[in-house]
């Protein structure tokens, strides 16, 4: 997804308002960070690569990743570039979502074990929203 952006960087506003850093793989989340970061204050990403806040990882991740989206994704049509975007967008928020619900089924076991009805109850509920997000996702 960040390939797509850093090639293209016309979705770059609605990247930034659906994905959250955490929900990044942890190979680029505190690039995707700073990016954020820098995208708030600039309004571009014109001189990103000489962003002080980047270390020489971050650098190389970004000319790789720049390098990636040209390599996919030069001369795809808009409406393909659209779609892919979101598709993409679409499987990490849905990993993302999946990994919240396992883990509030993994708490809801330790209550169970724990006697804790409240607080069973509580996270059927969550898994229960989860679980709904999930389905629209999917559709």
């Amino acid at each position: 997804l960040l390939a797509l952006e850093f090639y293209k960087g016309v979705y770059l506003e609605k990247l930034i308002d659906e994905i959250e850093p955490d929900m990044v793989s942890v190979e680029v989340e505190s690039l995707y960070r700073k990016l954020i970061i820098y995208y708030t204050k600039h309004q571009n990403l014109d001189n990103f690569i000489d962003y002080p806040e980047l270390d020489n990882t971050e650098k190389e991740l970004w000319v790789k990743l720049s390098i990636l989206g040209e390599k996919n994704y030069q001369g795809l049509p808009d409406g393909e570039l659209v779609d892919s975007f979101d598709n993409m967008l679409s499987n990490i928020k849905l990993h993302h979502l999946e990994g919240q619900r396992q883990g509030l089924i993994n708490d809801m076991k330790q209550a169970e074990l724990s006697g804790i009805e409240d607080k069973v109850e509580q996270l059927q509920q969550e898994i229960q929203l989860l679980g709904n997000e999930i389905e629209k996702l999917k559709k």
